[in-house]
């Protein structure tokens, strides 16, 4: 068989257009089970198409090539082949349209029935009309042969129809529009070539026209694939449905079509001098075709209507709501540009700050703040819009009718939104949060006996007098420790001891410059703070005149009383030198001179840090301590202070060296934790502890809730094995996490970081409780203690021991109480006394208390002893005298 033989030619050319065929109508099918929803139709029909035009072609190839016998006509070969273009013309149509209702679609339809009927016309006037009239077949051979130039006109009309649309509202087709119709164009002219070319008798398989089908359905296999490999966005298929069927193009078609139809048709009336009775038809069922087009138009456009009232009422519904919403809402919101000038507020910024809407709007926002907080807002509006959906917070003061309230400001960059195009700032007011912040710091950095500076505050005055530039001056300190205060106490009550301690931080003030620092550390220990010191001599006459100050009598209760006061003096010495280094130093030399007869200065010697050597000792001595044994614990009851029962102990770690004796906490913990061996001698307590109330859990009846407080330093929270440490004690001794508590200074929240969080929202994911220890001594703020998940407030003794002084101060425990009731979290009150602050603290509403008037630090088995007598019937509210001395040597840790 040779390449050149006609027979050969036409037999490739036939199996070439049939797998080409069949072969795209495989592609379209895949794509179909593999594309979005909404072009899934699209594909199946256009599979079917060449499916159809494939068996056509199969069937003409058998007879033509394979079998030799002369095709009929018609044939089922005529059945493929005429199937295509209506399953061709649906796919078109079945894409997204901008017309999603019924009518809408009806009325796409008779718009591409106008334009196909008036294609016809006007190919019937020009070539169809004459082949009809010449053909010699029967009347089913000639309308079959015109079917075939029709099935193209409708076709080639659908495609230019729908890329109309597309191209004139500038959408993104959600398939390869220009492939397909490029395929649908070429397999029309080719169906037009061969109606023609076999009208003349000319046609033969294998001729140049059948490039026309090849080329159609080569087209048509390529968008397939590059449909699979390409991705449309939700909006670019959606919007509208992607198609607007009342472009003025898609419009203006059917009439343009129409028109030309009837131009044509005057032509022909001119050169013929009579009309086509078949033109004269379709222009009939044209006519008929508009007036059900207008009246669906007309169905259509009151259904729009319906549905613009619909969706205005709507509109507006949803605007008065927020409008509401805005005008009594409890924050207001803004929209500002770049320069903080305001284009929207809301009307709550008149209830909320008394300015009136209309005087905000066209003005900076910034006119409403001191100028500092102007500068601030105006940095976080510029941070926040130089990042896409940026958000800056900060805190201002805003005008207002009485002064100024304290507003929370959240910039949020809104530029990019088309809707909005500037800067939302959300202000809540947060004025009461800051008074009461206010409040708690300074009653923080202030005694609230004396209203004097406290240890933070004096600390911190201290390190930024030794930042400070006082031109060559000297910064100095002096440690005031009363001697004879503990008689006064002894003999005249706490109350006299209160007393005393006003007094004396009165005249302390007048010993002092302005500029000095005069502040309480605690019990009868005071500091002044001189931060520019001209001379050696001068903290010396400053402590001279203190003493002289003390040396005359104070009257108490008709009583003349005389208090001296050992004074220790710590200068820089223009080396460097650090804050606590500055305060050890002056401690140093206040215990010098404190050891000396009578009321004394001592100023700071550097052999005075002889006692650091010790230290060292008793860092040898505490590796050693864990291995000999030479660590106990004591128990502390936590009583609660309605019933008087006992709820909870706290464990109290104690060393008794074999050669100095019982060594309090405070003078071995700093050692352990500089060194590192906090972490072995904490889990030594924490087990020891979790073991111990493990066996009164089981051993003493009615106690099976009983639970036990674990000190935690600043230390061991900050290591990375404390929550892994926690977790093995506890499966180790069994006990109950709810049983056990932590506890934690103040500071804790304040010093440390995002770290500190992570591991104690780890701990109370175990179940175990965490307690802040001495609450109201470190730095109080609200935003910090709303992030750490602590579950119990302690009252410091400090605040505890004035609220049954002279001058009856219980505000801050009042405010302590109720603001852990506030946070859900319980209270407990630490060194009460006396009956009449546990009573004070019960009325107060505090729960639970600990103290020496309660119960003593117990041994173990003393302890033991204690609850099984409570067990057994015992009373438990007796209260405990302990003196000051044994409280001395029971510090905790």
């Amino acid at each position: 068989m040779s390449v050149d033989d006609p027979g050969t030619a036409q037999l490739i050319s036939n199996l070439g257009l049939a797998s080409a065929a069949l072969t795209a109508a495989a592609g379209a099918a895949w794509t179909a089970s593999r594309c979005d929803r909404e072009v899934r139709s699209f594909w199946a029909f256009l599979a079917a198409s060449a499916f159809s035009w494939g068996v056509g072609q199969s069937i003409w190839t058998y007879f033509e090539s394979v079998s030799g016998l002369e095709l009929p006509f018609p044939s089922l070969a005529d059945v493929g082949y005429l199937g295509a273009v209506p399953l061709a013309v649906i796919a078109m149509l079945s894409l997204p349209s901008g017309t999603p209702t019924l009518v809408g679609r009806w009325r796409t339809v008779i718009d591409g029935a106008i334009v196909a009927l008036s294609l016809l016309g006007i190919s019937w006037e020009l070539i169809l009309g004459d082949l009809f009239r010449s053909a010699s077949g029967t009347l089913l051979e000639t309308i079959i042969s015109l079917a075939y130039p029709l099935g193209d006109i409708i076709s080639v009309t659908i495609v230019a129809y729908v890329m109309l649309r597309a191209r004139e509202t500038n959408t993104h087709p959600p398939v390869p529009l220009g492939l397909v119709g490029l395929a649908l164009i070429a397999i029309g002219v080719a169906d037009s070539g061969f109606t023609l070319m076999t009208a003349a008798g000319t046609y033969a398989s294998g001729s140049a026209i059948d490039i026309g089908w090849c080329l159609g359905y080569v087209l048509i296999l390529m968008a397939s694939r590059v449909a699979l490999h390409s991705t449309t966005t939700d909006d670019e298929v959606n919007s509208e449905h992607a198609y607007d069927s009342d472009s003025p193009g898609s419009m203006l078609m059917p009439y343009a079509a129409l028109l030309l139809l009837v131009l044509v048709g005057i032509v022909s009336l001119i050169d013929t001098g009579a009309l086509s009775p078949f033109v004269t038809s379709l222009r009939t069922g044209i006519l008929i075709l508009i007036i059900v087009r207008q009246f669906l138009a007309s169905r259509e456009l009151s259904v729009v209507r319906r549905a613009i009232r619909e969706r205005t009422d709507e509109l507006y519904a949803i605007r008065h709501r927020y409008e509401g919403l805005a005008l009594h809402a409890s924050d207001v919101v803004a929209i500002v540009d770049t320069r903080t000038r305001v284009s929207y507020v809301s009307g709550s910024i008149k209830t909320v700050f008394e300015h009136d809407p209309d005087e905000v709007l066209d003005r900076p926002l910034t006119d409403l703040l001191r100028e500092d907080y102007a500068q601030t807002l105006t940095a976080a509006v510029g941070q926040a819009a130089a990042e896409a959906q940026g958000t800056r917070t900060v805190e201002v003061e805003v005008a207002h009718s009485l002064g100024t309230r304290w507003a929370e400001m959240t910039v949020t960059n809104q530029l990019d939104n088309p809707h909005i195009n500037g800067l939302i700032v959300n202000c809540h007011d947060v004025s009461e949060r800051k008074i009461l912040e206010e409040q708690l710091l300074h009653l923080a950095f202030h005694d609230s006996l004396t209203a004097l500076a406290n240890r933070p505050l004096f600390k911190e005055r201290v390190e930024e007098a030794l930042k400070a530039d006082y031109g060559g001056k000297r910064v100095a300190v002096l440690f005031l420790d009363l001697d004879g205060f503990k008689q006064v106490n002894d003999s005249l009550g706490h109350a006299a001891g209160d007393l005393l301690l006003v007094m004396v931080s009165e005249r302390l003030r007048t010993c002092v410059r302005a500029s000095d620092i005069v502040a309480r550390l605690g019990g009868d220990e005071f500091a002044v703070l001189l931060p520019d010191v001209d001379n050696e001599a001068a903290p010396r006459r400053t402590a001279e005149r203190i003493i002289g100050a003390l040396v005359e009598p104070f009257e108490l209760n008709g009583r003349s009383i005389v208090v001296g006061g050992s004074i220790g003096i710590a200068r820089t010495k223009g080396h460097p030198i650090t804050c606590d280094e500055l305060l050890r130093n002056a401690d140093l030399a206040m215990y010098r001179a404190k050891s000396r007869a009578g009321s004394a200065i001592e100023v700071f010697e550097p052999q005075m840090h002889t006692h650091l050597v010790r230290q060292l000792q008793t860092e040898g001595d505490l590796r050693a301590a864990l291995d000999n044994e030479e660590f106990e614990l004591h128990y502390q009851p936590t009583i609660e202070l309605r019933t008087g029962r006992i709820i909870g102990v706290e464990a109290l770690i104690r060393w008794s060296h074999p050669d100095r004796g019982l060594i309090p906490p405070l003078s071995f913990i700093p050692i352990a934790e500089a060194t590192g061996l906090i972490r072995d001698i904490g889990r030594w307590v924490l087990t020891t502890a979790c073991r111990q109330m493990v066996h009164w859990q089981q051993e003493v009846p009615g106690y099976r809730d009983l639970t036990v407080a674990v000190n935690l330093s600043g230390k061991e929270i900050t290591r990375p094995g404390l929550l892994s440490d926690v977790g093995e004690v506890l499966r180790e001794t069994g006990l109950d996490p709810a049983c056990l508590m932590l506890e934690m200074t103040e500071s804790v929240l304040f010093e440390h970081d995002e770290t500190t969080l992570k591991t104690l929202d780890g701990i109370t994911a175990m179940g175990v409780r965490l307690a802040v220890d001495d609450f109201g001594t470190g730095y109080s703020s609200l935003a910090y203690l709303h992030r750490f998940p602590a579950d119990v407030l302690k009252i410091d003794r400090s605040f505890v021991e004035r609220i049954t002084g002279p001058a009856q101060d219980s505000e801050l425990v009042n405010t302590i109480v109720r603001l852990g009731r506030s946070l859900d979290m319980t209270t407990i009150a630490e060194g009460i006394e006396n009956a009449s602050q546990m009573e004070v603290l019960r009325q107060l509403g505090c729960e639970h208390g600990q103290g020496y008037h309660l119960a003593r630090p117990l041994s173990a088995q003393e302890l033991t002893t204690r609850l099984v007598h409570t067990a057994t019937g015992a009373s438990t509210g007796e209260a405990e005298q302990v003196s000051e001395d044994d409280q001395d040597d029971l510090l905790v840790t």
